[in-house]
């Protein structure tokens, strides 16, 4: 990976260059939150893993906008579509899938993918075209 590469991904991250409010939204709050504060739900040992309390706060997030969320780890069967306004958050998958969602979705032409080293977030949103994130 390239530096240029490598200092895009840390931008995103920080939600610098990010256009849609819709996925500055949940950089900010769900996937990158600043630090200081945790939901007291947050404080359970159930969601002491770091990728467990993004899950979380990233379900609590999209339910509040009215998205239904499913949160698949490692290679369970991937569905081959994500249904409108729908999320989809995949834990740890392989380079393999994480191909191919992103072709599906960008020849449906409508959503946000945002790609983490550990996860891939594909969020089914008809108002808006293809939008891709690549995050740290």
């Amino acid at each position: 990976m390239s530096i240029l590469n490598k200092y895009r991904r840390w931008r995103h991250s920080r939600g610098f260059g990010i256009h849609s409010p819709f996925a500055y939204r949940i950089v900010k709050e769900a996937l990158y939150p600043q630090r200081g504060y945790q939901y007291y739900a947050e404080l359970t040992p159930a969601l002491s893993d770091p990728m467990d309390a993004m899950a979380y706060r990233l379900k609590v997030l999209l339910r509040s906008l009215g998205y239904g969320v499913e949160i698949l780890r490692y290679d369970r069967e991937i569905p081959c579509r994500v249904a409108p306004h729908k999320a989809l958050l995949l834990i740890r998958p392989t380079l393999k899938k994480r191909g191919e969602m992103i072709k599906k979705l960008e020849t449906s032409g409508k959503g946000l993918v945002i790609e983490g080293r550990k996860y891939l977030l594909i969020v089914s949103r008809d108002e808006m075209a293809f939008t891709y994130y690549d995050l740290l």
